[in-house]
Parts: structure tokens; sequence; C-alpha cells
């Protein structure tokens, strides 16, 4: 008889079964994505790229066929700084260190540590580190049509509440073949998250903005190596999504980031949205209170905060994890963030005066910003909240309160008014449902694009504005079996520019390819032009032209959909009601 050690064909039988349903669960999930596992990563089976000399030594990645004899390099996991461990913690980010020979640089460099979803831990391949400073680079190997012979130059930066997230999730394969075969080169970034990478004392102990000081590490970087990879210096666009399009916004206007690129496209989140930055004293206090729950005690009189960074060096990474939901999913009734970008008051701080002060000093620049069509869907369907009357009226008596508002009774009977827009809408599931969610979604990216738009307007840049209202009903997943409705929602817009869903996975149907199709040759156009319709206001590729604002019409916009038309009611303008209302400190 066998030992109860010895393997048995039953006991590999059991293993495999639930192998298989573990496939069986991700694919009834909707299949959540993993771009290491989807392409086998098999160093050995892969084509070596050209080698390219930076400043710190050579890097040698792989190279891939997208198709029509047209192949892209792709450098992955390249270190832009030293890791920013031991002394280097709490510290600004310092340059990358040489090596000698051929770096191999074929995988992701590791994620920022974080508190992964739970699929995430099987399907990203990825682990985590504080050792997290790397960026990756997808160079055509042919050379660009323009005189110069060098690509223009796309940087993304990601998004995640400054919590989560990495550049991992947007892959590799889809940006060479979706991307890179319009002629540009594309560069994705990551950077130091939540405690890590925006942890303050409120003093010299510790630089706040720390994420911010590390993605500016990585344009300069950009700036200093991109020519070799075939990319030209001086046509960089950034471009981020959610808490990085909020970054790029402020990379934009920061005197220390702001002339490393020419232009930006903030996407579902920027500076003027209630969560893209924090009270520096809630921050210090959220900090203080994090250290000492972990056993500081509180230091010395003169050097309390020195010595409370000292301690915290001597803690495990993990410790410093964070998490974007809570058990209960996420709180609509909390629109701020705890760790955000601060706004500091000296010529170092990486935001050193208020944001319109920086807007009116910042150089100009083409820019592209929108939202999706129902932008707090996916956190409203991750809640616990219900969709309905009383969820708008809880919310209201949140936001509006009698502590800043006189009138707060007729406000909020004004506000609901808004949302619930005709007789009957209150006993219509559907209505009250889709009420909701605009009121959530205004509150936490709309009003802020709508500023966002208008001011750069009369700043005198030029600015295209989008609303992307386009979704395959099939992308939900299993949180379609939570959703009030189905509709473009957070993320939507990115499958459509990197091939790849960033939430759960699903089939592209032939309408999703020429979306996809269509959102790339926008986005790349514009960072080769500064036109999303193409050389010259050539739009004879599309059957619409995508105006740019102008003073008189510092709203309209492009509703990309099936059938893509210019607008001018960016959601019906009801951000012009809020501009009354004072938000409670205790939603943001």
């Amino acid at each position: 008889m066998p030992s109860k050690n010895d393997v048995t064909d039953v006991d590999l039988k059991r293993k495999a079964d639930k192998a298989s349903r573990m496939r069986h669960l991700w694919t009834k999930m909707g299949g959540v994505i993993s771009f290491i596992s989807s392409r086998g990563h098999q160093d050995n089976h892969l084509n070596p790229s050209r080698q390219v000399r930076t400043r710190n030594g050579l890097v040698e990645g792989y190279r891939l066929n997208i198709a029509d004899q047209k192949n892209v390099d792709i450098f992955l996991g390249v270190p832009f700084a030293k890791p920013p461990v031991g002394d280097l913690r709490f510290k600004k980010p310092v340059d990358a260190e040489d090596w000698e020979g051929v770096k191999k640089c074929v995988r992701f460099g590791p994620r920022a540590p974080q508190a992964d979803f739970f699929w995430e831990k099987y399907t990203l391949g990825v682990k985590t580190s504080e050792d997290c400073l790397y960026l990756n680079v997808f160079s055509p190997e042919w050379k660009s049509k323009e005189d110069t012979k060098l690509h223009s130059v796309m940087v993304y930066v990601h998004g995640g509440g400054f919590l989560i997230d990495s550049a991992v999730k947007y892959g590799d394969v889809g940006i060479a073949k979706y991307l890179c075969r319009h002629d540009v080169v594309v560069v994705t970034i990551q950077y130091r998250l939540g405690l890590l990478g925006f942890f303050s004392t409120g003093d010299d102990a510790c630089p706040t903005n720390l994420g911010l000081w590390d993605m500016t590490k990585a344009l300069e970087w950009v700036r200093d190596n991109i020519h070799a990879f075939g990319g030209d210096p001086r046509k960089i666009t950034v471009f981020g999504q959610s808490a990085g399009g909020a970054s790029v916004d402020f990379l934009s206007i920061s005197p220390h980031s702001r002339d490393l690129f020419q232009q930006v496209v903030p996407m579902a989140g920027n500076g003027e949205c209630e969560w893209s930055t924090v009270a520096e004293p809630k921050l210090v206090a959220s900090c203080k209170d994090f250290a000492t729950r972990k056993h500081w005690d509180g230091g010395s009189e003169e050097n309390a905060t020195s010595e409370m960074i000292s301690y915290l060096k001597t803690r495990k990474e993990k410790e410093f994890e964070r998490r974007l939901l809570t058990r209960k999913g996420v709180d609509v009734s909390k629109i701020g963030l705890d760790l955000a970008p601060v706004i500091g008051k000296s010529p170092e701080d990486f935001l050193p005066k208020p944001i319109d002060e920086l807007r009116k000093e910042a150089p100009k620049k083409n820019i592209m910003v929108g939202t999706c069509e129902y932008e707090g869907l996916l956190f409203a369907t991750l809640g616990p909240t219900n969709f309905d009357v009383k969820g708008i009226d809880k919310l209201l008596d949140l936001v509006i309160t009698n502590e800043y508002h006189e009138d707060y009774v007729d406000l909020r009977r004004e506000a609901r008014a808004l949302y619930l827009r005709k007789e009957g809408d209150e006993d219509d599931r559907d209505a009250a449902a889709r009420g909701f969610i605009r009121l959530y979604s205004d509150l936490f990216v709309n009003n802020g694009t709508y500023k966002y738009a208008y001011k750069m307007t009369q700043f005198g840049h030029k600015v295209y504005m989008y609303s992307f209202d386009y979704y395959n009903p099939k992308s939900f997943g299993l949180l379609a079996l939570r959703t009030p409705f189905k509709a473009a929602t957070h993320c939507t817009e990115l499958t459509y520019i990197f091939g790849v869903s960033i939430v759960f996975n699903f089939r592209m149907t032939d309408e999703d390819k020429a979306m996809l199709d269509l959102m790339t040759r926008m986005w790349t156009n514009f960072a080769k032009y500064g036109n999303p319709n193409g050389p010259y206001e050539d739009s004879s590729v599309f059957d619409f032209k995508w105006e740019p604002t102008d003073p008189e019409h510092p709203l309209k916009f492009l509703s990309i959909a099936k059938k893509c038309e210019m607008k001018d009611e960016y959601h019906e303008h009801r951000a012009n009601f809020w501009k009354k209302i004072k938000l409670s400190a205790k939603c943001c």
C-alpha cells in the first residue's frame, strides 16, 4: 500500500480537477487577464531585439513581429532610478547606477507594494517590491516617416488612486500591435504608491509627493535616452488615466517637470478633481497615525519627525501595502483620498504654489481631456450603496450640508431635480439608478473635468475634449450580476487604447476592433501632430472632425461612440450648479 507521503493517481486527478475549477472560475468571472502567462514569457524562445546604449549601459529586449513584416523591439524592466530601499526609502529618486555588459530586459520589473485584489495573486505573474522604479520601452524597428526619422513619443502613467496598479496591467504585445504600428514609441512607467509614495511629515524630514518625483525622474530618463530608441525627445506626449490623469496634469504645471514634454492627455482625472490633492494637515495626521499603529513611540520633542522616519525605515515593506477597496467595497460617500499629492509653499516643493497660479505660469501645451459617459458606474457597482432615490438623498445630504449653506434644503431640492429629471423618475428603477450614477460621476470626475477644460481654454491652451460613450456589454464579466445598467465607465476607454481589458477579459467583436483602430489612430495622431484628426486638419480617415474648444465654446466635445459627433453640452452643464456648493469635508 502507498504511504501517506506518496503521490497517487487519485491525488493527481484531484489536483487536476481543482486546477480545472479555478480556470472555470476565472472564465466565469470574465477571464481576469494575465499579460505574463498569456504570452508565456519563455525567455529562451524570444527573438532578441537590437541592443540599445542608454546612459547607464547597453540593454537588450525582445523583438515582436506585429504584421506586414513590421517589428517592434520591446524592452521591459529598464531601471530609471536606484531602488528606493534602505536609506533611500522616503527620499527623492536618485539616478540609476551604470552597469557592465548587456542588461537583458525581457521581463516587467516588480510592481510597487500594494494590496492586490484576490485574483491578481494568480493572474498578474509579477511580484511586488519596494524596488519598483522601472519603465518599459516599445520601439518600432522601422524609421519614422517624419523628416527627422524619429518617432513621436507617448509616455503612460497608470492610475489606481495613488495606491494600486502598475505598468504590468497595460501589457506589452497590445501596445506594440495597436499603438506602435501608428509610428510612435511608447513608454510605460511605474512609481512609488501609497505610504511609500505619498508620505508626509509636514517638514523636511520627508519630501512630499515622492510618487510625482519618481514620474519626473522617469521623464528625465526619457529625455536623456529616448533618442537611442528612435524617439524624438522634442515630441513627447504624457498621458494618464484616473490618478494617472491627475498626475500628468500636475507634471504639466510643476516647475520641476513641465518642460520635459510638450503635450498632455489627462483621462478620467485631473488636478481640478476633489480627490486629486489632500490638505497637508490631514495627510500628516494620517501618516503619523500609521506610524503610531506600527508602534512608534512618538520620539523626542525636538526630532520627532526625523526619528519617526528613521523608525519607519526599519519596518518591512509589506507593512506599507494599502488597498483601494475596503471589505465592504467602495465607499461612495467619500470622494476624497487619505493619500494623495499635497500643495506646498516653498520652491523646492513639487507643487510650490496653488494650482491656479501654477496653471497661469505653465507653458502652453496641446491637450486632450475627457471622461467616460458614466464614470462612477464601476465604483458604485463595487460598493454597498443602493442605486435608488434613497442613495441620491443620502449622498446629497453628505455633500450639501447646513454647515456651509444656509439654504441647504433648497439646494438639495434643486440638485435632486437635476438627477431625477422628470415626474415619475423616483419610481422608475432605471431612471433613479442612472440619476445616482450621474450624481456620483459628477462629484467624482465630471465637475473637475468641466473646470479643467474651461480654465485651460481660457488660459490659451489648445484643448480637445471628449466623452467616451462606447462599450461592449460583455466587458462587465462578473460585475454584470451587480450593475444596475451597463454603459461606458471608469477604465472602459483603456481597452481601446492598449488592446487589453483592464478589469475583465472578453472576446472583441468587429465593432470593438473598429473602435480600437479608431482610438489608437486618434491618440497617436494627437501625439504626432497635436491634432487627433491627423496632419493638416485632414480628417479624411474619419467621417467626422474633432474640433478643439474655443473661448466662446469652451466645453464642446467629441462623443466617441459607434457614430462619433461633436456636441456642446458636456453632461448637460450640471457642473454650473456645483459652482454654488462648498463640498463637505466629510465627503472630500
